[in-house]
């Protein structure tokens, strides 16, 4: 069924779908999209998930990641996007993925992300960050994950 806001997009965009496709295809996944559908943390969400999805197209695309919700909601963790910003990695107790090779401007919009974020200090790593960081990205996270 076609959407009044979004463009129709392919329905496995996660598994071939370029960075915009997969990007319009989370935005549709969004668990909040329909509870509250102009809120704040709505556009926040939002924009995470935008810039979110090319770094997950090109794990998916060199890297093999296979890219479906479970891989989105743990890449949408506060560890999982610090350590992506700045090692380029990720991992967790299953395996973890190294994408030094990954160009700058892909990730660049994820660190910006954090570098919006109230409170956080981009010196300490994720597990000692305070709470305001924490809960702020929980929020968000709360609205943007996939269903």
């Amino acid at each position: 069924m076609a959407s009044a806001c979004f463009p129709d997009c392919p329905p496995d965009a996660l598994r071939d779908g370029d960075a915009e496709a997969v990007s319009l295809a989370l935005l549709r996944r969004m668990t909040g999209f329909r509870a509250v559908c102009h809120g704040p943390w709505r556009t926040l969400a939002a924009r995470l998930i935008r810039a979110l999805s090319p770094v997950l197209v090109w794990m998916r695309d060199h890297t093999g990641l296979l890219l479906d919700n479970a891989a989105v909601r743990f890449a949408m963790e506060l560890s999982s996007i610090a350590a992506l910003a700045t090692r380029r990695r990720i991992g967790g107790e299953v395996m973890e993925v190294d994408a030094r090779a990954m160009p700058e401007g892909i990730v660049w919009p994820l660190n910006l992300y954090l570098a919006a974020l109230p409170g956080y200090d981009g010196t300490q790593p994720a597990e000692r960050q305070g709470i305001e960081p924490r809960r702020h990205h929980a929020n968000i996270v709360f609205f943007g994950a996939p269903a």
